[in-house]
């Protein structure tokens, strides 16, 4: 029989502790890099993976490997969180709040006074401000025709404030003055008497604000899909610091971060918008859906060997158009059948902007990536035809990596 010797007590501290440092560096630590690990989408559409060590007015410094590469802020369109998923929860705020300059928080609770806003958020904590940066509160999420007349309500323009009440099966709205709001009633001056409405009877109200022009130098987008326009922004230390273009300040981590977004609208990518049309003709019984900014396997765009981080991945036979309303300048994409099928795949794609056909041709798996970059101004509709081919339908994916609309 084997004799095993007890162990000491120094021998079992140096595991634990050899325990513990591997718990260190390979638990909390990992973790912090990786709610750093963003996707740097440059002016040029070229992305850069990394860690966010900096952000500041100038630049951005992101970590790769041992190297750290500072960018000029100028040259960034977008940093996206890599990984981030969107916050769901059963028992997410439905109360929107909407500020002048177009920030949208999802709101656990809201007061207003008249003077004083107060806005309690899960990701965001406490925020105070003017209450005249206050533009409307939606407090009930509604169906889709109800959310349509909704939109009717908030495009009306009215000297008066707008207390909107549900009724059976839709909403109705009526004028005077939002005196103050609390958690269980809006106070409303009606013919000069301030009427205590409960919370359960208002869908929303809006406020008559006259709202001027901004230009924020970018919007930040959290995981609730709440949409933050800023005045400025920096990171350091492991915390999100920004001001909104209204004046709140906010201080957060990058973990409820989605994308920070420096576009100032200078472009758009196609993924963004929701297509005019889309009918999709399957050659057989398979159904192949457009895919947004990734390919058929959930995975990155690559064509040519690159990545994308943003696109479109499209299958034969699908047409597709998009409402430009003469608002852009260039179509930009690079083209080519998805490496994620090889050297298969073709297809015939016709590319037009109105009736000025922009691309025609065949692309297959084998070819050569295809760099797209068409004028477009004073166009109302881009229309993208993606065929069969000589192979059927037969990995027919097309890709159209950084797919974008440059004013």
């Amino acid at each position: 029989m084997m004799n095993l010797k007890p162990y000491n007590s120094e021998f079992i501290k140096r595991c634990w502790f050899g325990l513990l440092m591997v718990f260190l560096f390979s638990g909390p630590l990992a973790l912090f890099g990786q709610e750093s690990k963003v996707v740097v989408t440059l002016l040029t559409g070229d992305p850069i993976q990394g860690e966010l060590t900096a952000l500041s007015d100038q630049s951005v410094e992101v970590k790769i490997g041992d190297e750290v590469k500072t960018i000029l802020r100028t040259n960034v369109l977008t940093i996206k969180l890599a990984g981030q998923e969107e916050t769901i929860d059963a028992t997410t705020p439905k109360t929107m709040v909407t500020f002048i300059d177009g920030t949208h928080i999802k709101a656990d609770q809201i007061s207003y006074d008249g003077t004083t806003l107060t806005v309690q958020s899960t990701l965001l904590g406490e925020l105070s401000g003017k209450g005249s940066l206050l533009k409307n509160v939606r407090y009930a999420e509604g169906e889709s025709t109800t959310l349509e007349k909704w939109s009717d309500i908030l495009a009306r323009e009215s000297k008066q404030d707008l207390l909107v009440i549900n009724k059976e099966d839709s909403i109705d709205f009526v004028e005077g003055v939002i005196s103050k709001l609390d958690e269980k009633a809006v106070y409303f001056l009606l013919d000069g008497e301030e009427i205590p409405v409960g919370l359960s009877k208002v869908f929303g109200i809006v406020l008559s604000r006259k709202v001027s022009p901004r230009k924020p130098v970018g919007v930040v987008q959290m995981t609730n899909k709440d949409r933050l326009p800023l005045a400025s922004v920096r990171y350091v230390e492991g915390q999100l610091v920004a001001k909104t273009d209204s004046g709140l300040n906010i201080t957060t981590t990058l973990s409820a971060v989605d994308l920070i977004d420096f576009r100032q609208g200078r472009l758009v990518y196609l993924s963004e918008l929701e297509p005019r049309t889309y009918e999709y003709t399957p050659f057989f019984d398979e159904e192949w859906k457009m895919r947004r900014d990734q390919n058929f396997d959930g995975s990155l765009i690559r064509v040519g060997n690159q990545s994308f981080t943003r696109g479109l991945c499209i299958h034969s036979k699908t047409l597709v158009r998009y409402r430009l309303a003469g608002e852009y300048r260039r179509f930009q994409a690079v083209m080519g059948i998805d490496e994620l099928v090889g050297n298969k795949g073709h297809t015939r794609v016709v590319i037009k902007a109105d009736d000025q056909i922009l691309f025609e041709g065949d692309v297959r798996g084998a070819d050569d990536p295809v760099d797209l970059d068409f004028e477009i101004a004073n166009k109302r509709d881009l229309e993208i035809l993606v065929d069969f081919g000589a192979d059927l339908s037969v990995a027919d994916h097309l890709a159209l990596g950084n797919a974008r609309l440059v004013k």
